[in-house]
């Protein structure tokens, strides 16, 4: 009304008394259709709930059958199994965010609303809370992702930064941080680390500290340490390696 300056004195009702929905969708077509306007006027649909408008599997935009939502719903009132465990059912046909949106009543809201109950909410509410890796309610990444981003951290050597900018939407430096050193999804494996990796970010080996910490011992001053790995190593990092300051654990 507000985009063609209209009020509701400029319009008035042209059939009534329908007693069905199917009927009033029925008129609902004719009339658009007798006056023309979803090509000449104001009605952005043929009507009839067509399209988009529709209610479940007669949308053009439906990815499941009722049926299909009528199971999800059973299954997700049983308490047996997580939103993601019964998403992999059906995920040849529609997306994840979209599943949960029929997971959490706010699409196909006309199917079995009795079952949306509020203890139910709470109760899944509470268990993705509390799941480890992808399943948590708040991750951000799937676990087959962490682990492609951790290869391509320690084993390809792309810089933090430059995975921060290019796949650091919706989490922060810290989160990230987390994720690739395993402080989080911590069932999802570590890969390798790869020579590049440890030279860029100056990781030794254990074996490496151990061969060098004997080359101390025997008498080798630590200006001359600097070699192989520890060339681009100063003197002070070496001698807190020698010396147990650094990589004590070791």
């Amino acid at each position: 009304m507000r985009k063609y300056n209209t009020t509701k004195d400029d319009f008035e009702i042209i059939e009534s008394g329908l007693d069905s929905q199917d009927l009033a969708n029925e008129r609902e077509i004719y009339w658009i259709a007798f006056y023309d306007s979803y090509h000449n006027g104001y009605n952005s649909t043929p009507g009839g709930q067509t399209g988009s408008y529709c209610l479940g599997e007669k949308s053009h935009f439906a990815k499941l059958s009722e049926e299909d939502v009528i199971n999800i719903r059973r299954i997700r009132y049983t308490k047996k199994y997580q939103r993601s465990e019964i998403w992999e059912l059906y995920k040849e046909q529609i997306s994840e965010s979209a599943f949960g949106k029929v997971w959490n009543y706010e699409s196909w809201k006309h199917i079995l609303p009795e079952l949306d109950t509020e203890e139910l909410r709470i109760f899944y509410k509470q268990l993705r809370k509390n799941a480890k890796g992808d399943k948590n309610g708040r991750a951000k990444f799937t676990n087959e992702k962490v682990y492609e981003l951790r290869v391509l951290f320690y084993v390809e050597a792309i810089p933090f930064q430059e995975l921060l900018e290019k796949y650091g939407k919706g989490v922060n430096r810290t989160s990230l941080q987390k994720l690739l050193y395993g402080k989080n999804y911590k069932e999802v494996a570590m890969p390798e680390k790869s020579e590049k990796w440890r030279k860029e970010n100056k990781h030794p080996l254990p074996e490496e500290i151990k061969e060098l910490r004997d080359k101390y011992s025997s008498g080798i001053p630590i200006k001359e340490l600097k070699t192989g790995f520890f060339e681009n190593y100063s003197e002070a990092a070496i001698r807190n390696i020698v010396t147990y300051k650094t990589y004590n654990n070791i």
